[in-house]
């Protein structure tokens, strides 16, 4: 049962994710945190069809909103579980938190 509010691009969004999950041979969950550039790279992937698909049907506002749901979903992944500045631990909390 998917919310009420799941668009036809969300859906598909998640079904790349799948995708591109099963072509990594359905790796543990870990394996992502341990390699937060998978995390990236799939969401910059999936971020890419939606965006181009509100595109095609020209909405200019979807785009906009996409856009910046990525950028901010990156910029939480690269905060998250990247290296932090001046030489710190990586995030030991693959959830989040510090």
């Amino acid at each position: 049962m998917l919310p009420s509010e799941f668009s036809i691009s969300a859906l598909r969004h998640e079904y790349g994710h799948f995708l591109d999950h099963q072509a990594l041979g359905f790796p543990r969950c870990v394996e992502y945190f341990k390699n937060p550039e998978l995390i990236i790279a799939t969401e910059r992937r999936q971020y890419l069809g939606e965006i181009g698909f509100a595109r095609r049907i020209g909405d200019q506002g979807a785009r906009r909103t996409l856009i910046e749901n990525y950028l901010s979903e990156r910029n939480r992944t690269i905060e998250n579980y990247y290296q932090r500045p001046y030489g710190g631990a990586y995030n030991s909390n693959p959830f989040g938190g510090n």
